[in-house]
């Protein structure tokens, strides 16, 4: 896999801004959070529920891990198989754009 190819660049270009704009968002709307908020959803309703605001730190944090890693990998597989190494990069934008969709849910529910 070339680094000049446009499709990588448009995959890590995308990754990379998908992370930014989450951790921007996050950033500029931490002090306005409540102190506890509805994180952890998949546990019954009531206190088990809330978590700390600081929790929120984790998803950029995995989009951090998620793009590191991928690049990594896409790098490895790109002398093998082009097409695994594509689809990894691909997995890396959905991963982030799926992280910073829930960041911007979360934050827009609560601010």
């Amino acid at each position: 896999m070339n680094e000049s190819d446009r499709f990588v660049f448009l995959m890590r270009f995308l990754s990379f801004l998908f992370t930014v704009f989450g951790s921007l968002l996050l950033l500029a709307s931490f002090s306005k959070l409540p102190p506890v908020i509805p994180i952890f959803y998949s546990r019954p309703w009531g206190d088990k529920l809330l978590g700390s605001k600081f929790y929120l730190i984790a998803l950029p944090i995995l989009g951090v891990v998620s793009f590191f890693v991928n690049y990594i990998l896409s790098n490895i597989f790109a002398k093998n198989d082009i097409f695994l190494a594509r689809t990894v990069l691909i997995f890396t934008v959905v991963v982030n754009f799926i992280v910073m969709f829930g960041t911007v849910k979360i934050i827009s529910l609560l601010v």
